[in-house]
């Protein structure tokens, strides 16, 4: 069922495309891009649109890729990954989206677009530097025609296959030098080679079938040739020499189309084919223009620069033709650069009865426009008199000064046109009166005002003649306010400040009327408002002074309308578009994203689809009641001017309404103006970091931005450096793109979306916050439909080392271990300065201690040394004493002295000594014998006597020695510890 639906949207799309470029084919119109829009060169070879929606075209001096608002360029340059050549001679993209470039002379090229790298293919790959056609089929391989032969690239395995001419085999290439290639719907292939015939490949048996086709009697050289497919089924080919010539692949009938035959201008078709949606072939000449074939009338058509027509080719050397998936017609010049012809830009028409002929109106400023019961058509303009169309009749043109006319008109400003019971032509001038013109008898009465004649016309300024359902006509006047016009018997009578009729409209000037469903009559001033002529009480009211809007005092009526539903619609100069319901007397503005207030409303007429189209001093707007939409319309879509003649605006009896403005009249077909409603796909065209363009791998600061195109990168990574950075993007509508809108935002930093023109599809920023944003753009397309075709880049701002999170957690670790390590250095300084305070009492203890035990060791040897002093006093006594004595005393005296030397033991005496040594200096005693264990006990004493700090004198005295003794224990003990002469062997000891 959705198939189904599908299909018939598709066939409804198709149809009213179809009917676009129907009423289009017999006056096509083209604009030019060239070098002065920043192409290449304006010698145009080849043309393509790729799956991105880019434009490429191929000239003699590089490839070009277009948006629809710039081109950037791409030549050959001294760096790798480049293209090989300026001269491009065929372009087409394959199913992975690489862009295959074909040159001169230079060989092949494929173009990685999200790289944008070139890599090149020469005559090593097995084909030739010269490429004329590249081709992708249907299962994916790319097919090269060169000067050396046919090839094809087989993406999966990067190989190329090769097909070379050999004349002693029936099945191969007729010509090594092949010119095109074609895959028909039915997938057979056709190779063009340089020859009389064309060759069908068999892909499976790789050989060629020649086949046989008409050409021109006497042409018996080889050629080149091009190849289409038309909408039947038939291939048609273009040669250099021959004309056109069909071939039914079928019954391999051919038909031969010449400059001889047929009216084709040239037989020299050196150029390429295109076929439109309609069947139609265009066919590109040298110096010819455009042939246009239709195959179902077999008719040709030629499109031909014009002189002093903009809208034509510009020039008639054209290369190449080609159809974009929206119909556009590209078309490359020798000389002139490109021609686009786009169906759908024109939305309305020149033709009122014959093709055109309301161009001999352009250039003059149309005051009125009238339809009289014959369906006549009158135009008025400002000093240009009044015109007349009829159909099947040519165009008549009254002027003033027209001396072969007795009834010329009055003046050439023809502001009012209306028609009387009896068929007359009513002409309402500006100073020169009403004409009243028999069409029949092109006889004329003219009416102007006359001082003191009551009866008479009250003013020769006409601006409105409007006839009501009585058949009453009434005129609109500057100066005198409204005439009553009986025009049978020729009287006016006046309605206005000056009038003392009954009902008559206290302001002087009025520039519009009408009358509605009840009869009441609208008049609209030039600055008092509306008046209104009620049809029951004939009494003159106004629109009441409590409406929303005060347009009644101060508003300068510029034109009125009631639509199919009763509403009234109130066009004023400086307060907009009004919408009236007479019944509550409500009133409203019609306000929109156009923005109405600001211009003037010219004029308003109701076509049959509910739609108002609204004449304004700044383009023409339909305005559809159903959904409040509206849209504009300007000289782009095909109208004359942007600004419109007030109440110049009229609704045939057929449906059609023509509007004038100031430099012509424009035919609106409603159901003809078809809307674009495909939105276009945006891409991103340019970034900029630091006023520096960014391609993939360029670097700033050593450092690579982005890696692939701009066009096709989903994230765009920068650092804090990159403080300043602008995004460009384009929206890809080539129908008229200029009045695509567009809107912006960064999430995460823009509140709204931005809205921006085409002109400036631009987005800056400077000094971001590091973090995470993501751009979003979306854009209209040239008829103002929005949708969802948003397109987005992610955008990340890295932020510098000290700035991000990893950094902020080492810094805030970092704090802590210094803090850490600060409180542990604290506790441990407290900790050291107890202990030391602690050792300090410690050590204090101990040299108290110390100094206690060296006290009592002092204390203990000087008791020692004074109780062997006084001991040896009183031996040497008793040795004296011995020496006098009698035998038996002397007896008991060396008793004694044998005791007392039993005292003086030193042995008995270090006994006594030795541990409180030990106790006083650390164990010296004990280190002492460990470190020099081959010390005497005598040597031992000596050292810990020295230790003592005892004198010499003391120590003999202690050890019951002489000083030679004790000195010599001290020499013998200086060489057993290995001290030095000028050693101290006090210190020594010291500090053991």
């Amino acid at each position: 069922m959705y198939k189904s639906i599908a299909i018939v949207l598709i066939l409804l799309c198709f149809n009213s495309y179809a009917g676009v470029i129907q009423d289009l084919s017999t006056s096509f119109t083209f604009t030019t891009i060239d070098k002065s829009n920043g192409l290449a060169d304006n010698n145009v070879s080849c043309i393509y649109k790729d799956s991105d929606g880019f434009i490429w075209f191929g000239t003699r001096n590089g490839l070009c890729r277009f948006d629809g608002y710039e081109f950037r360029v791409f030549r050959k340059e001294a760096i790798p990954g480049s293209i090989s050549g300026n001269r491009i001679l065929d372009i087409c993209e394959d199913n992975l989206g690489n862009l295959w470039v074909g040159t001169y002379n230079d060989g092949l090229n494929k173009f990685d677009k999200k790289q944008e790298v070139f890599t090149h293919y020469h005559e090593i790959h097995g084909i030739g530097n010269r490429i004329n056609r590249i081709k992708t089929f249907k299962d994916g391989k790319v097919w090269i025609c060169s000067n050396q032969g046919l090839a094809y690239y087989q993406p999966d395995s990067d190989t190329f296959f090769t097909y070379q001419a050999d004349p002693k085999k029936a099945t191969a290439l007729l010509s090594n030098h092949v010119y095109d290639i074609i895959e028909t719907k039915n997938g057979s292939i056709y190779v063009a080679p340089e020859a009389n015939e064309l060759q069908q490949l068999n892909f499976h048996s790789n050989t060629f079938e020649t086949k046989a086709y008409k050409r021109h009697p006497e042409l018996q050289n080889n050629y080149n040739k091009h190849i289409v497919e038309g909408t039947d089924g038939l291939l048609w080919i273009s040669a250099s020499y021959h004309g056109l010539c069909s071939y039914n692949p079928e019954t391999e009938d051919s038909e031969l189309y010449t400059k001889e035959t047929q009216s084709l201008s040239t037989n020299v078709l050196m150029g390429d084919m295109a076929v439109d949606i309609l069947g139609n072939i265009w066919i590109c000449t040298e110096g010819d223009g455009i042939n246009l074939f239709n195959p179902t009338s077999k008719t040709f058509q030629q499109l031909k620069h014009q002189k002093g027509n903009p809208e034509s080719l510009n020039s008639d050397h054209t290369y190449t033709v080609y159809f974009d998936d929206n119909h556009i017609a590209w078309i490359g010049t020798y000389d002139k650069g490109i021609n686009k012809s786009d169906p759908y830009q024109k939305k309305f028409f020149a033709s009122l009865f014959e093709a055109n002929d309301l161009r001999s109106l352009n250039g003059l400023s149309v005051l009125d426009i009238f339809e009289d019961s014959k369906k006549r058509i009158w135009f008025g303009t400002d000093g240009n008199g009044l015109y007349c169309f009829e159909k099947g009749a040519l165009p008549k043109h009254f002027m003033q000064d027209d001396k072969k006319n007795s009834q010329a008109l009055t003046s050439n400003i023809i502001t009012a046109i209306g028609e009387d019971k009896q068929g007359n032509i009513l002409i309402g001038t500006y100073a020169g009166g009403l004409r009243v013109f028999n069409p029949e008898t092109e006889t004329t009465v003219c009416y102007l005002s006359e001082k003191n004649k009551t009866s008479g016309l009250s003013s020769s300024n006409i601006w409105e003649i409007f006839t009501d359902s009585r058949k009453t006509i009434w005129l609109g006047l500057l100066g005198t306010g409204v005439d009553e016009f009986v025009s049978d018997s020729g009287i006016f009578i006046n309605h206005g400040p000056s009038s003392t009729d009954n009902y008559k409209i206290e302001f002087p000037n009025i520039m519009v009327i009408l009358e509605d469903n009840d009869g009441d009559l609208w008049f609209g001033s030039e600055g008092k408002g509306l008046f209104i002529l009620d049809n029951q009480s004939r009494k003159i009211q106004r629109i009441p002074y409590d409406s929303v809007y005060n347009i009644t005092t101060e508003g300068i009526i510029k034109c009125l309308l009631q639509d199919q539903w009763g509403y009234l619609w109130i066009g004023t100069e400086d307060a907009g578009l009004f919408k009236y319901n007479k019944r509550n007397q409500q009133i409203n503005r019609v306000t929109a994203k156009e923005n109405l207030l600001n211009f003037s409303i010219q004029s308003i007429q109701e076509d049959n689809l509910e739609n108002i189209w609204i004449g304004t001093s700044n383009g023409l707007y339909r305005y559809n009641q159903k959904n409040h939409e509206i849209i504009l319309f300007v000289t782009d879509d095909g109208l004359s001017s942007n600004e419109f003649n007030q109440d110049a605006a009229i609704k045939l009896s057929d449906g059609r309404i023509i509007v004038g403005s100031r430099n012509g009249a424009d035919i609106i077909i409603p159901e003809k103006v078809f809307l674009n409603q495909t939105l276009p796909k945006i891409i991103f065209t340019r970034l900029t970091i630091l006023n520096n363009e960014i391609f993939p791998k360029t670097q700033i600061n050593n450092k690579v931005v982005a890696d692939t195109s701009i066009s096709y990168l989903k994230e765009l990574k920068l650092n804090w450096k990159h403080k300043i950075f602008t995004l460009e993007f384009a929206a890809l509508n080539y129908t008229l793109p200029h009045k695509c809108e567009y809107q912006y935002r960064l999430d995460g930093f823009d509140e709204d979306w931005v809205n921006t023109p085409s002109n400036r599809r631009i987005a800056s920023y400077s000094n971001l916050k590091p973090g995470k944003y993501l751009f979003r753009v979306k854009a209209s397309n040239n008829d103002g439909k929005w949708g969802n075709n948003e397109t987005s880049l992610s955008i990340l701002i890295k932020p510098p080392f000290w700035n991000t999170l990893v950094f902020k957690i080492f810094l805030g670790l970092l704090v802590l271990s210094i803090g850490y390590i600060a409180y542990k250095y604290r506790i441990n300084v407290h900790k050291e300065r107890f202990r030391q305070k602690q050792m300090e009492q410690e050590r204090k203890i101990i040299s108290l201690e110390k100094e206690k035990l060296e006290s009592e060791l002092k204390k203990l040897a000087f008791s020692v040394i004074n109780k062997n002093k006084l001991l040896i006093e009183h031996k040497n006594k008793l040795l004296t004493l011995s020496n006098k004595a009698r035998v038996s005393v002397k007896e008991g005296l060396q008793r004694i002295v044998e005791n007392i030397d039993e005292d003086l033991n030193e042995e008995k005496d270090w006994k006594t000594i030795e541990p409180q040594i030990d106790k006083a200096y650390n164990q010296f005693v004990t280190k002492l014998k460990e470190l020099h264990p081959d010390l005497t006990a005598s040597e031992i004493r000596i050292a810990a006597y020295i230790r003592m700090n005892l004198s010499t004198k003391e120590i003999c005295e202690f050890m019951n020695k002489t000083q030679r003794a004790v000195e010599n224990d001290r020499y013998r003990l200086r060489k057993k510890i290995g001290l030095e002469s000028n050693d101290s062997i006090q210190n020594y000891l010291l500090n053991l």
